[in-house]
């Protein structure tokens, strides 16, 4: 197959995947995908097939757009490698019960034996040669229950089926690091006006939630761990003067007018920063493939420093 055709097959998957975005939109989203693959092989650092594994599945890059509009996502192109060898795993089981299967044909006869005539009418099933002799009210069915998908869609509706938290870190002090690290979600960071507390707001649909909120915060390396959760969604209040360091996965960073430093990491998605009128900042952004848009220059003298950095998506000044 030859990259054009390797490239059309990709965007052709892409489209299937977008099915939930209008088609306006999702033509936008495919011309874009397009012109950051043809941009990067221009550069000619990169082979077509090492650009398309740096962005992912298509169903990954899919779901990124859905998360930003607060779609629901197929979860199933969350972790398609578990995917994959979980099904390796299920074949080559049944492989083994095959083969096991074989080798009693073998040893004893017959196998199975239906006997619908019996004293009570109902019929009975011998298996091994008489070995086990079931009657039909002992007989049970097997059920064998799918993976059950991660939902990171983060505008949920139904309140029973959503677990808040809230928690505080009081007396900050000036100059001190914070760390909050998740995978699949969105998190509105604002400065606190109190200025020396930290407080977050949580929530989620995840069904162990009260359990993994109560183990979520280590007071002693003054971190924030939410990466257990398969979707989450948070709003943060940050002290003034320290270093917030947050790190995810899958979802979108929104920082509103911020009077700390910022060290934030993206695997996939969307990171919007809206700063202080009264705040210089120097910008340090990276991007791998997606688009950084609306950013002015670093200040001379920068009040805070602000470190960007996301593999694929958006990076967004907001004024």
């Amino acid at each position: 197959m030859d990259n054009e055709q390797r490239l059309e097959q990709y965007l052709q998957k892409l489209d299937k995947a977008l099915k939930k975005i209008p088609v306006s939109e999702k033509a936008e989203i495919i011309t874009e995908i397009r012109s950051h693959i043809i941009d990067a092989q221009d550069r000619g650092d990169q082979s077509l097939k090492d650009i398309l594994n740096s962005l992912g599945e298509p169903e990954q890059v899919a779901n990124r757009y859905l998360l930003e509009r607060g779609i629901a996502t197929d979860s199933r192109a969350v972790f398609p490698s578990v995917v994959k060898w979980l099904t390796i795993g299920f074949l080559g089981t049944i492989g083994m019960i095959m083969l096991f299967i074989v080798i009693l044909v073998m040893l004893f006869t017959p196998l199975i034996q239906v006997d619908e005539d019996n004293d009570n009418g109902k019929g009975r099933v011998k298996i091994l040669g008489g070995m086990i002799d079931l009657q039909p009210d002992e007989l049970s069915q097997s059920v064998f229950s799918g993976l059950e998908g991660l939902d990171v869609n983060i505008d949920w509706e139904d309140e029973e089926d959503r677990y808040r938290h809230e928690g505080v870190v009081s007396d900050l002090k000036a100059g001190a690091t914070f760390d909050v690290e998740f995978s699949n979600g969105k998190v509105d960071i604002e400065t606190h006006p109190d200025q020396r507390n930290l407080i977050w707001n949580c929530r989620s649909k995840d069904r162990r939630a009260k359990e993994k909120f109560e183990q979520a915060y280590n007071k002693e390396k003054q971190k924030l761990d939410l990466s257990g959760f398969s979707g989450i969604a948070c709003e943060l209040s940050v002290p003034t003067d320290i270093q917030l360091v947050i790190e995810g996965a899958n979802g979108v960073i929104e920082f509103e007018e911020p009077h700390f430093d910022v060290d934030a990491r993206l695997s996939n998605g969307k990171i919007e920063f809206e700063p202080a009128a009264d705040k210089k900042y120097a910008y340090h952004t990276r991007l791998n493939i997606g688009k950084i848009t609306g950013f002015p220059e670093s200040a001379d003298q920068p009040d805070y420093s602000i470190a960007l950095r996301l593999n694929n998506g958006v990076i967004r000044y907001d004024r």
